[in-house]
């Protein structure tokens, strides 16, 4: 049996001043800050903003500075909803890319290099 989806599912997450503190399964610990999970939404409104998808629909800037995290809702076993205090609540962020965007030096080499190839298939 694989430890890979232990290691991709958190065991506690919750808002630590600008940044989204997360346990996972495999002890490790990322600090998320806001303005990373912002700008990396997961949603078509939030990538064409960003110039990561060809999406059609009305655009939703990131303000600068982002806004506050004032809420994170499960979603099934897989992914996690941010709410944002600017009201937007449409990102769908899997843990798996919670995982990758790790941003310490453990994390940093081995998962920036799958991020950034994600982040180029999208384009």
């Amino acid at each position: 049996m694989s430890s890979e989806p232990a290691k991709n599912k958190p065991r506690t997450f919750a808002v630590a001043g600008l940044e989204l503190a997360m346990a996972w399964g495999d002890g490790h610990e990322s600090y998320l800050p806001f303005n990373l999970l912002r700008t990396h939404c997961p949603c078509a409104p939030c990538r064409v903003a960003a110039g990561r998808s060809d999406y059609k629909g009305p655009e939703r800037p990131v303000a600068d500075p982002p806004p506050m995290i004032v809420d994170v809702e499960p979603v099934g076993a897989y992914a996690m909803r941010i709410v944002w205090s600017d009201g937007h609540r449409e990102g769908i962020y899997p843990f798996e890319m919670l995982r990758s965007m790790c941003p310490c030096e453990r994390c940093a080499g081995q998962t920036a290099s799958a991020f950034r190839a994600d982040r180029l298939r999208e384009s």
